[in-house]
């Protein structure tokens, strides 16, 4: 019964849920680029909503030491985003309790003693800076829901095509280019991405690392926010 089970899993229910949160990440602005393990099957959508995927071979026991890793923090996630506006200092930790927003069902929120309130840190880096953007690396120390997304839009850098707290869902080539009539959609989802994540190998314990390239269209606005939005070096 239980090999079954095992079976059913790997072979009926994982690439259900696969298939149906693709479509549901592009739906919703997500980023989707998925990072390949080269061990075990899971599937883990991240507090970003950034979705997180491996090759379908697990066991029971590989998945579960996999989820407590994200449950009890001993991942180190690195994530890339660009940003609508530039932040003030190179590098920074924003430490701001995150809880559920007090009018909006869908949205979190900076938010301090309240129930649904929790600690939330996140550490940033500027990469690049542009007239009007940033290029920024983000660790996020905790795990809660949308905290990048918050913490970067507290400091008034929100994501870049992040409707739900930037107030915009897609940039064209014409804003960035400062063409009027250059519509052309350069990016209708979320700038931000998961490119590096280490964690436990559950079998042999050593440490293990993923790195996932940039997606053509994060890469393809990157590139034109160097050509046409370069901040000039005094």
């Amino acid at each position: 019964m239980a090999k079954r089970w095992e079976f059913a899993w790997r072979s009926l229910v994982l690439p259900v849920v696969v298939m149906a949160w693709a479509p549901v990440a592009a739906f919703c602005g997500i980023a989707a680029a998925p990072i390949l393990y080269d061990y075990g099957s899971s599937v883990f959508v991240d507090n970003n909503n950034v979705y997180l995927n491996s090759a379908p071979v697990a066991t029971s026991e590989q998945y579960a030491i996999q989820a407590e890793q994200f449950a009890d923090r001993t991942t180190e996630k690195e994530y890339f985003a660009l940003t609508v506006g530039v932040p003030d200092r190179d590098q920074d930790r924003i430490e701001q309790p995150i809880g559920m927003h007090p009018t909006h069902r869908v949205r979190m929120a900076i938010r301090a003693d309240h129930s649904t309130s929790r600690e939330a840190t996140t550490f940033y880096e500027v990469v690049e800076r542009f007239d009007g953007f940033a290029a920024v690396q983000v660790l996020p120390k905790t795990g809660r829901t949308h905290q990048i997304r918050v913490h970067l839009a507290h400091i008034g850098c929100p994501v870049l095509c992040d409707k739900l707290y930037g107030g915009r869902s897609e940039i064209t080539r014409g804003e960035i280019r400062r063409d009027p009539k250059d519509l052309e959609v350069l990016l209708n989802r979320q700038a931000l991405h998961a490119q590096r994540i280490k964690l436990r190998h559950p079998e042999t314990q050593g440490p293990i690392e993923f790195i996932a390239p940039l997606p053509a269209d994060l890469a393809g606005v990157l590139e034109e926010l160097r050509q046409y939005r370069a901040v000039r070096k005094r």
